[in-house]
């Protein structure tokens, strides 16, 4: 048979449809392992919820879908995992099928991922409520932000990486969350010539206390009315309230672990 013009062009589109169609499901495929891997790991940690529940999960663009894991600590499988949200309202992470990627390799862990300075700012992972869904009090750090470190941070014990390759910037450096709890936040930094934690005055204060601990270069610091020199093996305590920016001239950076606590933290 022979095709004109038209015949081939349609025949080519099909068969590029057919091979998007195959792509798709193999990406979907993969993102359905990656979920089963995590919950399969979690599953042996010993921090699940005292109760049964469910959360949402949430992969846009290529390799997408929506899922629903549920976690009960008393049933034989003690994490499960099945397409669709929850029948019952409940929140949900979201992100795409690269990010889901990063995490399960370790270049990210899930807090770097959904890092922000505040919560307007758009961030590779986010945490979104289901229609009709009522938080309960201090719900993020008591139950969103533990439970998803735990599910999407692998192995027992969990290893978190950090390094400039781990980070996203955020505050104006180069971060890597490492741990958030009720009135407390932990995180790397890294600050390269040209960056500046707090930049901007909206954001270079605290209304808890902060722990500045500097472990390898040298920079400038602006404490309150101060201007300092920040180095390796300095610690400072910032009150609440206390303007504090940080920045380096120094080709080989600064870096800093900082510590929050507190209430409000």
């Amino acid at each position: 048979m022979v095709f004109g013009k038209g015949g081939w062009r349609l025949l080519f589109c099909v068969g590029l449809a057919g091979l998007t169609v195959a792509a798709s499901a193999a990406e979907t495929k993969e993102s359905v392992r990656m979920l089963e891997e995590l919950a399969k790991d979690y599953a042996a940690h010993d921090v699940l919820p005292a109760a049964a529940l469910s959360f949402g999960v949430e992969i846009t663009g290529p390799g997408g879908g929506r899922w629903c894991v549920r976690i009960d600590p008393v049933a034989a499988e003690k994490v499960t995992i099945r397409p669709g949200f929850p029948g019952e309202p409940s929140f949900f992470f979201t992100m795409d099928a690269e990010t889901l990627d990063k995490i399960c390799r370790g270049q990210w862990n899930f807090l770097t991922a959904g890092g922000r300075a505040r919560m307007s700012d758009p961030a590779p992972l986010d945490l979104a409520l289901m229609e009709g869904f009522a938080p309960p009090p201090d719900f993020l750090p008591r139950v969103a932000l533990p439970l998803g470190f735990h599910f999407f941070t692998p192995g027992v014990p969990e290893v978190l990486r950090f390094g400039e390759d781990h980070s996203r910037r955020v505050h104006g450096g180069n971060a890597v969350p490492l741990y958030y709890d009720l009135g407390l936040r932990t995180a790397w930094y890294k600050v390269t010539p040209g960056m500046m934690i707090n930049r901007d005055p909206a954001d270079a204060t605290n209304p808890f206390s902060t722990l500045l601990i500097f472990t390898r270069g040298r920079g400038t610091g602006r404490l309150g009315d101060r201007i300092m020199l920040l180095e390796e093996g300095l610690t400072l305590f910032v009150p609440a309230g206390m303007v504090h920016q940080i920045w380096t001239d120094a080709d080989e950076g600064l870096e800093f672990v900082i510590i929050m606590f507190g209430t409000g933290a």
